[in-house]
């Protein structure tokens, strides 16, 4: 496991294949926690946002990328619209955002 910044993990993640490969439903997803936001801060957004976090495995069941995201009630991103990666695998390697 490598700690890294926001700004790498994020890079790393936008570069790789992640965004492609959940696009296209090759890997298994797994929510982790999802939380109904009741007033839906902090963006505006509609009612029945849910604060999420997912993780994305291959189909050994290996994880491959952990991250947080605004789910709207007809399926699309609120806040920036962006999946936000909290863990990713890159090669044998684990990324993680550091802790402050």
């Amino acid at each position: 496991m490598r700690f890294v910044t926001k700004t790498i993990i994020r890079d790393t993640f936008k570069r790789g294949p992640y965004p492609e490969m959940i696009r296209r439903k090759e890997l298994r997803e797994e929510i982790i926690r999802s939380s109904h936001l009741a007033a839906p801060k902090p963006f505006p957004g509609p009612f029945c946002t849910h604060s999420e976090f997912v993780r994305y495995v291959d189909s050994s069941g290996k994880l491959i990328v952990e991250l947080h995201r605004y789910l709207r009630p007809d399926g699309s991103l609120g806040a920036s619209g962006k999946l936000d990666p909290k863990r990713l695998r890159d090669g044998t390697t684990i990324l993680t955002i550091r802790a402050k």
